[in-house]
């Protein structure tokens, strides 16, 4: 669907991660559709006046519900759309109008991170998408060079990093704790878990490489499965420690005999594995996003817009 919005827009328009970016009339757009609101954002990076009633005025006379804002060098116009296929019909009513605007009031294109008037080009910085000048992005292609070359000099304590990641999950293991005696489902909290496994991972070996990368997931992994087989263990604790002198060690040697025979607690055995095991996999890109910063070398990717 965006990609064939893009081409009905306009033959220069290029479609990434949600958003529309093209250069018209010597001015940077890009346009946001908001499927919650039901408005599309109409977004100029320009320098000029911050009095913009003329141009709120022009654009009532198209449709009352169109607004523009002037804030921090950004010029957004916003108006409702009850379906993103109505975005090309809505824009090309306005976008002549609004560039002869800014054109005759002297607004000047600029580049989103020096607000300079410079030639700008569509790039990629660690996945957010702006027009930049040439300058800027010489400058960030530097910093994350500079950067990398520190991070390679870094060496990483692995012991400290498994003693730091055990730490890490602590905190995650006792809310989880907390959670199941007040019967809350707290299989969420395994993203807490996978959090303070990747950041004490690296607070404590000074980085995260590789062997960081796998052993931080690793110990999560264990931890979560540890909090889980808690949870099950307190469920069969409550459910018959009124017939039985049980404890809580007891319930979880009994946990494979109710798998066989209690299809109840199979079932919800399962559902808490499953529950835990997604918020694992979303929990770990925290612990993918630390590993990136000590490896990654294309963080900045040209765009091209013809």
């Amino acid at each position: 669907m965006g990609k064939k919005l893009a081409k009905e827009l306009g033959d220069n328009y290029k479609y990434y991660y949600g958003a529309y970016y093209t250069k018209y009339n010597g001015y940077d757009i890009t346009i946001k559709y908001d499927y919650a609101s039901l408005l599309y954002n109409l977004t100029f990076n320009v320098n000029g006046n911050e009095n913009i009633d003329a141009l709120n005025k022009l654009l009532s006379k198209k449709d009352d519900y169109l607004v523009a804002k002037y804030k921090n060098n950004i010029l957004t116009i916003t108006q409702a759309c009850d379906h993103s296929k109505d975005i090309p019909k809505l824009i090309n009513n306005i976008l002549d109008d609004t560039t002869k605007y800014l054109k005759d009031n002297k607004y000047k294109n600029i580049c989103k991170l020096c607000s300079k008037n410079e030639k700008t080009s569509l790039v990629s910085i660690d996945d957010n998408i702006n027009y930049v000048c040439d300058k800027c992005i010489k400058n960030i292609e530097k910093s994350y060079q500079k950067e990398l070359e520190q991070h390679k000099k870094i060496k990483e304590n692995i012991p400290l990093g498994i003693v730091g990641s055990i730490v890490g999950c602590i905190p995650g293991l006792l809310l989880w704790i907390l959670l199941t005696y007040l019967m809350i489902n707290p299989s969420v909290i395994a993203l807490i878990i996978m959090f303070g496994s990747a950041y004490f991972y690296r607070y404590m070996a000074k980085s995260m490489k590789l062997p960081g990368l796998i052993l931080s997931v690793l110990i999560g992994f264990i931890f979560i499965i540890i909090a889980n087989e808690f949870t099950n263990s307190y469920t069969l604790y409550n459910e018959y420690i009124s017939q039985y002198n049980i404890g809580l060690f007891d319930a979880y040697k009994a946990i494979p005999y109710y798998l066989q025979t209690n299809e109840v607690f199979r079932h919800s055995y399962n559902q808490n594995i499953i529950l835990s095991i997604m918020f694992f996999v979303f929990g770990s890109f925290t612990n993918i996003g630390i590993f990136r910063r000590y490896i990654a070398t294309n963080k900045v990717k040209n765009l091209e817009v013809k």
